[in-house]
């Protein structure tokens, strides 16, 4: 994508737009149904949670990341409530 505030359409025609910062943190995503995802991010701008939202349904589905000390994620907890661990060597590089 060329420009990060104009809409993407793919080859059937449907779009997605993109609300974007000053310091590049993805704040909105919008799909062509009208559902979206938006974002949190902390004062370092590492994302903290993601919201995703259905077009005239007032809850939201919330994914969170918790990061350690070294800035890499430590966990994330996803909507349904699973929890994803990360192991990271001495370089920062993830383990597997």
């Amino acid at each position: 994508m060329d420009d990060p505030i104009a809409a993407d359409r793919n080859n059937s025609g449907h779009t997605m737009n993109w609300n974007i910062t000053a310091v590049g943190n993805k704040m909105r995503e919008t799909r062509a149904d009208n559902a979206y995802r938006s974002w949190d991010y902390d004062t370092m701008n590492r994302v903290l949670h993601a919201f995703d939202w259905r077009y005239g349904d007032p809850s939201y589905q919330i994914t969170s990341y918790v990061w350690n000390t070294t800035g890499t994620y430590q966990w994330i907890t996803d909507a349904k409530g699973a929890i994803y661990t990360f192991i990271f060597d001495g370089f920062g590089a993830q383990a597997v």
